[in-house]
Order: structure tokens, then sequence, then C-alpha cells
């Protein structure tokens, strides 16, 4: 049962990775263009990487654990229960992306 419950981690680790790195290639594609910095109304920065590569992992995220309760920076999902959350933080990406 062990063996099965760590392969199911290393799995879900792996998708996890897959669905990271789809993103920061987008990231990286918008990071090597010309972009606009918005603000949001308290006033921390938001770019259209921040909203793009967030779609990207959440839809990903809806695929391989459908129904998943996900809280994110840029959009909110009201919580239904606490069985099975993920939290969603880009804003360590955020600022080296703009400040670099």
């Amino acid at each position: 049962m062990f063996a099965q419950i760590m392969n199911e981690n290393e799995n879900l680790t792996n998708k996890l990775i897959e669905i990271s790195q789809k993103a920061a290639k987008k990231i990286l594609e918008i990071y090597n263009s010309d972009f606009d910095i918005e603000y949001k109304d308290d006033q921390s920065p938001v770019t259209i990487a921040d909203k793009i590569s967030e779609e990207i992992i959440l839809e990903e995220i809806s695929k391989i654990e459908p129904g998943v309760d996900i809280i994110s920076e840029e959009m909110y999902s009201p919580i239904k229960e606490f069985s099975s959350t993920v939290i969603l933080e880009t804003f360590f990406f955020l600022i080296s992306f703009i400040i670099f």
C-alpha cells in the first residue's frame, strides 16, 4: 500500500512539474516581448504573464484533479469543502519577472 501511495505521489509530482514547465514556457515568451504592467485595486502589480500562466495552471490541474478547489491570486474559486484544496501562489515569480 505504501508503494502504491508513493507511486501515485510521484505521478502527481511529475504531472505538476509538466504543468509548471508549460506555464514557464509561456511566461518566457511574454518576458521576451513588450509587456505592460497593470496594477490591481490594492496597487500590487500584475502582468499578462501572471494571468495566462495562471490560466494554464488552473486548466491543467483541473484535468488531473477534476473538482478540486483552487485558491489562486488572480482568480477565486469558492471552497465548498476542505477535503482537497490547492493554493496557487506566484508572487515571487512575479516580482523577479518585473524587476529582472
